[in-house]
């Protein structure tokens, strides 16, 4: 299976990014470009230990991210591949492309979890 950042079908955009994506059997890839710096810290309040529980693999096209841990910090830039162990969250520069591959059951738990997290606020 291939295809373009454009051709995939689901569509999401924050002020600061916009994720491209789509389930491919156990896989859910996303292309991802930030226009602006995306911290997710604040997505991730509520959750436990306040970090993304959800393992990922990526490769950065441009830019660079910080991956915050519990006990250390690491950055990742481009031309590099990744993976994200679970307990983690995530900076993001502006001007940063990568793609992403994380397992479809942990990230669709993640995501469920994180809208739950963000209707239950107040104003939300």
């Amino acid at each position: 299976m291939r295809k373009k950042r454009e051709e995939m079908t689901a569509f999401f955009e924050l002020e600061q990014a916009t994720w491209q994506a789509e389930d491919w059997g156990d896989m859910h890839v996303s292309f991802e470009v930030y226009r602006q710096e995306f911290d997710d810290r604040p997505f991730l309040q509520g959750l436990p230990g306040d970090h993304c529980r959800c393992p990922h693999w990526g490769y950065v096209i441009k830019g660079r991210l910080r991956v915050l841990y519990a006990d250390h910090e690491e950055g990742i830039r481009a031309g590099e591949a990744y993976h994200l162990a679970p307990g983690h969250a995530i900076v993001v520069d502006s001007g940063t492309e990568l793609i992403e591959f994380s397992p479809r059951e942990a990230f669709a738990a993640h995501m469920k979890a994180v809208e739950e997290r963000l209707r239950s606020r107040p104003g939300g």
